[in-house]
């Protein structure tokens, strides 16, 4: 059970609700531990403001491709559908959070506000790909140039394929990298 030690959960479209014998909103609910609402239509662009939480006023666009969509009734609603129903939203259960979102997909910044306030660690700033496991840091990026990564603590990054050291006892780095491409470091403290 991860519902305990100050957890957050990431909800994304309609956990829960085929359940290997039914579909059913309550499944979510049960999962989620948010009310939910079940609409028939599709969204085809959400535009959901920054709100409290998320910071200033930059717009981002949502996308959903399935119907039945599912939005949260209650909890803090974080970002918002056209007609200002909760798309986003956040609840706290004491020993756990739970962050739903509705749709599907998501703007690169809406999705590093969410892991920031789930106390998830950001390796960049700007939208490239960046997953991590402690041992090794994959790094994708579509637009190529200068990234700044930042690392969880002071660590030596060698490049796996070229067998170069990037970094040495640093917890930030510059990597220089070619538009599509992607580069897998071995990370070692």
């Amino acid at each position: 059970n991860l519902k305990k030690n100050g957890n957050s959960l990431i909800f994304v479209y309609a956990p829960g609700y085929l359940d290997g014998n039914d579909k059913n909103r309550e499944n979510i609910e049960k999962l989620t531990g948010f009310s939910v609402v079940e609409e028939k239509h599709l969204y085809p662009e959400i535009n959901g403001e920054r709100k409290d939480v998320l910071g200033n006023d930059l717009q981002f666009c949502l996308y959903t491709a399935a119907s039945p969509s599912f939005r949260a009734k209650d909890g803090k609603h974080l970002a918002f559908d056209e007609n200002r129903h909760g798309l986003l939203s956040f609840k706290s259960f004491g020993k756990w959070n739970s962050f739903y979102l509705g749709a599907l997909g998501g703007d690169y910044r809406l999705w590093k506000e969410v892991l920031r306030k789930a106390q998830c660690h950001i390796y960049t700033e700007d939208d490239s790909m960046v997953m991590g496991n402690g041992s090794y840091l994959t790094i994708s990026t579509r637009r190529g140039g200068e990234l700044n990564i930042k690392l969880k603590e002071e660590s030596t990054v060698y490049d796996i394929m070229t067998k170069e050291e990037v970094a040495k006892d640093k917890d930030t780095f510059s990597t220089s990298m070619k538009k599509n491409s992607a580069r897998l470091l071995k990370i070692s403290k």
